[in-house]
């Protein structure tokens, strides 16, 4: 096999050429990275020492609370409250978060699920700048995207969706219904953004011919898609939670769909079907060739893959695979 292809292995699909990356890769190049996808475990990142994201949220409204009643009492220094602050913290775990993803890209024997995770984690972005979100950002790649890589896409999209990071970060947890409870009592809104970007950037595109209805829609069908809060005696705290008090009443349609609200599965339902939409399945396999490939790649390539990812019910490993193949 000519060296062109040998290190194809290794950058197209994988981290570069290591200083043992002949032996590593040895004659059969394809081979090679064919094998990386028989084990999914290889994404994941299993350090103790990183907290999972209940955890960080669960610190930050416990502190919140004792600075709201510090403040209250009145008596204490402005420096003692400082001290209770969540900046630091939230540095210091996204700090830690970034070394563990490094050491892992340097240590990992399936650097192609590496750029994996770089992908869909691309494909999903969050940004650090919202402050809740620093300290639970990576706490969101490993519980979120490593789990998924070689899953099915249905199983990521609902792990990304119902995540801390994303509710926080597209503020869909504060995302209240017009007809419900808290909607109608506390005069709290409907907010689209996370429903924009989950027919925008994560599915079907523009492409699909949604519009301002189906963004409507879908906001009011993943409403009350919350986080719990930190209560003595109840273990929930800074998990996804679904509250009907938050949740809007109604028939809505999605796409030509139409969809009865009533429960978290409601929303899911939704995403269910976007997974499996064809503009979806399209919009993934261009992504996949560009990131992979190129943006001249043969257009029989995206097509070739958006096949297999409609033939497979969108599974991630059958769709790498066609890649590498």
């Amino acid at each position: 096999m000519d060296e062109r292809t040998r290190l194809h292995a290794v950058q197209r699909f994988g981290l570069g050429p290591t200083p043992q990356w002949h032996t590593t890769v040895g004659a059969d190049a394809r081979g090679y990275v064919l094998a990386q996808l028989e084990n999914p475990t290889a994404a994941l990142i299993d350090d103790e020492a990183l907290p999972p994201t209940h955890e960080v949220l669960q610190w930050e409204m416990r502190k919140g609370r004792e600075r709201r009643r510090l403040r209250r009492e009145g008596g204490v220094s402005d420096e003692m409250i400082k001290t209770l602050r969540p900046g630091p913290l939230r540095r210091r775990i996204y700090l830690e978060e970034v070394q563990a993803r490094i050491r892992h890209g340097r240590d990992t024997s399936a650097p192609l699920l590496e750029r994996l995770v770089m992908f869909w984690s691309n494909h999903f972005a969050i940004s650090t700048r919202k402050g809740q979100v620093r300290g639970i950002a990576g706490a969101f790649e490993r519980e979120a995207i490593r789990p998924h890589v070689l899953g099915r896409f249905a199983d990521m999209l609902r792990a990304v969706e119902q995540h801390p990071a994303m509710l926080i970060y597209l503020e869909n947890r504060a995302s209240a219904g017009a007809n419900s409870r808290v909607g109608q009592r506390r005069k709290r809104g409907l907010n689209e953004n996370l429903a924009r970007e989950i027919l925008e950037l994560h599915t079907v595109t523009e492409a699909s011919g949604y519009g301002q209805a189906d963004v409507t829609a879908l906001a009011n069908l993943i409403t009350g898609w919350t986080i719990a809060r930190d209560r003595a005696g109840v273990d929930r705290g800074g998990r996804f939670q679904f509250n009907p008090r938050m949740h809007a009443s109604g028939a809505f349609e999605v796409l030509g769909k139409t969809y009865r609200s009533g429960s978290e599965r409601a929303g899911e339902a939704v995403l269910d079907d976007l997974a499996r939409h064809p503009n979806t399945a399209e919009h993934l396999a261009r992504k996949l060739v560009s990131h992979f490939v190129g943006g001249n790649a043969a257009p029989e390539l995206v097509a070739r893959l958006a096949k297999t990812f409609a033939d497979t019910d969108g599974d991630l490993a059958a769709i790498t695979r066609a890649l590498v193949e």
